[in-house]
């Protein structure tokens, strides 16, 4: 469950939206940052590397408490591992934290190629002994599915990173016209029982697949993910 944690969060991380002052993160974790009273003060300052000092050093429970809130809401579709979820979310989110404040305050602000590298070691680098954990619990060769699961998430989370802020723009406008005008099926075929069911093809080719340019990028979304798969399966 940590590794369910860690896949949303990253993907959260890297969905690269156009936020100001913390590149990659979402415009929902961004504003709820906002409500560190120190924030203004320090960054103010600019964003430079005594700016960023003051913020980790004054906000950084504000924004743990931030990313707290959206592993939670994911763990509300995951029931069979609720109890493992809830020994290991806080630590998961805790790390996490960590490794974007300490990311973000040593790489350059504009360059979120940096940044992304940055996150992807350190976390991977602290997800060895989880995955490890979760491979002993759950699967009879625990070795090789903790080898698998590792690198498999580092390739497929590297999908991710190239996608352009125009893709989940697309993505967001499709999604808000779904819930104006179908919003009964889209709350249906949100539902993970159901996100396969044939009806609900037409709900998913109108989010991820209009217009053309967006049905493009995840046609090679799903590539390199099978791509990623396939080559942990080798490796491993």
């Amino acid at each position: 469950m940590r590794v369910t944690v860690a896949v949303f969060l990253l993907l959260t991380v890297f969905s690269l939206s156009e936020t100001v002052r913390f590149p990659g993160l979402d415009l929902l974790i961004s504003d709820c940052i906002e409500e560190c009273e120190e924030l203004d003060y320090c960054l103010d300052q600019g964003l430079s590397k005594s700016g960023k000092g003051c913020f980790v050093r004054n906000c950084k429970s504000v924004f743990k408490q931030c990313l707290q809130k959206f592993p939670e809401t994911a763990l509300s579709h995951v029931n069979h591992f609720a109890a493992l979820a809830e020994q290991w979310i806080g630590v998961a989110v805790d790390k996490i934290a960590d490794v974007y404040l300490h990311c973000w305050h040593n790489s350059q602000y504009q360059n979120v190629t940096l940044l992304s590298d940055c996150l992807l070691d350190a976390i991977f680098e602290a997800a060895q002994v989880p995955l490890t954990e979760l491979g002993e619990a759950v699967f009879t060769d625990p070795a090789y599915m903790s080898c698998w699961i590792f690198q498999s998430l580092k390739q497929i989370i590297h999908c991710y990173i190239n996608i352009d802020n125009g893709y989940w723009r697309a993505i967001e406008v499709n999604t808000d016209n779904e819930l104006q005008h179908n919003v009964y099926e889209y709350l249906m075929c949100s539902q993970i029982k159901s996100m396969t069911a044939k009806e609900c093809q037409d709900v998913w080719n109108r989010i991820v697949g209009t217009p053309e340019f967006v049905k493009q990028q995840t046609k090679d979304l799903m590539i390199c993910q099978v791509h990623a798969i396939i080559s942990a399966t080798a490796q491993c």
